[in-house]
């Protein structure tokens, strides 16, 4: 697979639950993904089913939303704050 492509919550939770059943490596070719990316989705989503996940990624997903507006606000509000100091 491409580097940085997605992975819908339902195939994520499909690899995990064939981990359980078979070597990770095994699933890793399987599924044409490394075995650190299987590695680092048990670290994150242990215990948890296909609806969970899903919730889980769209919370980071809003979570990196909302971090860049508040990138955005405070670059704004320090831009206000520097003409506000200039004397007139």
């Amino acid at each position: 697979m491409p580097k940085g492509i997605r992975f819908s919550a339902e195939v994520m939770d499909k690899v995990l639950q064939e981990c359980k059943t078979l070597n990770q490596s095994e699933v890793a070719r399987k599924f044409g993904i490394s075995e650190k990316t299987i590695s680092k989705w048990r670290q994150k989503f242990k215990g948890m089913n296909t609806p969970d996940i899903k919730r889980a990624k769209h919370l980071e997903e809003e979570n990196s939303r909302l971090k860049r507006i508040i990138a955005n606000l405070m670059i704004d509000n320090d831009a206000l704050k520097e003409i506000n100091a200039k004397k007139w």
